[in-house]
């Protein structure tokens, strides 16, 4: 039977009854070199893959027209993702992200791992209590391969959540501002400098340029596991399209969890908006919350460009990369203050103050909107309009 191989779980008890001294010591061994791990039978997976891919993309709150939906890896302003029904696949034509059946979906618009993807799909479509009880999930010994010392160092700090913090760290202290990122932030945004230089704003010029610091000062493999470095037919590359600016996303404790660029050039078949390895389901500007007291007004944008319009205009504000792709853990620190939101003044900006206060209201919180005049598209717009005017 195939199987699907999840986090260990501890180690395995095994019967010591009816065996030999020497039976009980190659056990023994046995034991340290095996792991316990949850699987999940091939008849349950294979009929969570194969759910109707676009069905799948509805529940999780994309809208689908003609194959078709706004990609949430990226900033997208018209739809560049598309589905193919007859082969369950979905693949985004900008971004490149894709991948076949409904597991792989959910995992990527979720930000989580299989069993977690197959758990989701399971509830959402009734599948897991009919066709998936408790006792089906079942544990196996799965021999665990002996490694060195020096291969278990070098396996735990290349998949470490420390070495990616370590690799974004530097590249955020060690990143200016360039005349064309000044240019872009101070004069055609009108930001404040204090907020700019608060949030650890950066910026990248040349791509090469970075990477070949880079590898002065980081492994090639770290640098591919935290999600920088391409290799295409023997050539590296970086995945970052420059000039950019380096957006930086921080934990409540300060400590960076993911980095997003913000592309600056004129090449439309870029994405305004990427992520660099880590998790998408992040809130920007999350340290604010330790200077507030409950009860306080707190801004949620859509987008961190509207977000830094919101501090720069003296407001308390967050934002989330966007209202479909919503990180709940972090959603639920908010909580504790009175949240409010600035709709951009189109169809999708009210969708989606919608779509979070719907969320919010799942956690037990609200939100409130708050209108804009009808002759500006956003608040980053409305601002840059008042502050001409200053």
């Amino acid at each position: 039977m195939n199987i699907e191989i999840f986090d260990p779980i501890g180690v395995p008890n095994f019967p010591s009854r009816h065996l030999s001294d020497k039976s009980l010591k190659n056990m023994s061994t046995m034991r340290r070199n095996t792991c316990r791990m949850t699987v999940v039978p091939s008849h349950i997976r294979e009929r969570l893959a194969a759910l109707p891919i676009e069905e799948v993309a509805q529940r999780l709150g994309m809208e689908v027209r003609c194959h078709k939906a706004l990609c949430f890896m990226h900033d997208d302003q018209h739809p560049s993702m598309s589905f193919k029904p007859s082969e369950n696949i979905w693949k985004c034509f900008v971004c490149g992200s894709g991948g076949k059946g409904s597991i792989s979906l959910v995992k990527a618009y979720k930000g989580c791992d299989f069993l977690s993807a197959c758990r989701w799909l399971g509830q959402t479509f009734n599948i897991w209590n009919d066709q998936m009880p408790v006792s089906d999930v079942r544990e196996y010994v799965v021999p665990r391969p002996r490694m060195s010392r020096h291969q278990a160092k070098s396996q735990t700090q290349a998949y470490s959540f420390e070495t990616y913090h370590r690799v974004m760290s530097w590249i955020i202290n060690h990143a200016g501002l360039s005349a064309e990122a000044q240019r872009f932030l101070f004069e055609e945004r009108r930001l404040k400098v204090d907020v700019v230089d608060h949030l650890h704003i950066g910026s990248v010029s040349d791509a090469q340029l970075l990477l070949k610091c880079l590898l002065q000062e980081f492994d090639e493999t770290v640098l591919q596991q935290v999600g920088l470095l391409k290799k295409t037919g023997g050539r590296r590359s970086l995945h970052l399209w420059t000039p950019c600016l380096l957006l930086p996303y921080y934990d409540v404790h300060g400590q960076i969890t993911c980095l997003q660029t913000r592309y600056l050039g004129d090449k439309k078949e870029s994405p305004r908006f990427q992520f660099i390895g880590g998790s998408k389901g992040k809130v920007f500007n999350l340290p604010i919350v330790k200077t507030m007291s409950c009860g306080q007004t707190l801004y949620i944008s859509e987008g961190v460009t509207d977000c830094m319009a919101l501090l720069s205009a003296g407001h308390k504000a967050v934002a989330i990369p966007s209202a479909t792709n919503l990180p709940s853990t972090a959603l639920s620190l908010l909580k504790p203050y009175r949240l409010h939101m600035y709709p951009d003044n189109d169809q999708s900006g009210r969708k989606a103050f919608y779509c979070l206060r719907s969320n919010l209201i799942d956690i037990g919180s609200t939100l409130f909107m708050s209108n804009l005049p009808p002759e500006y598209k956003d608040f980053a717009e409305y601002y840059k309009s008042i502050s001409l005017h200053e």
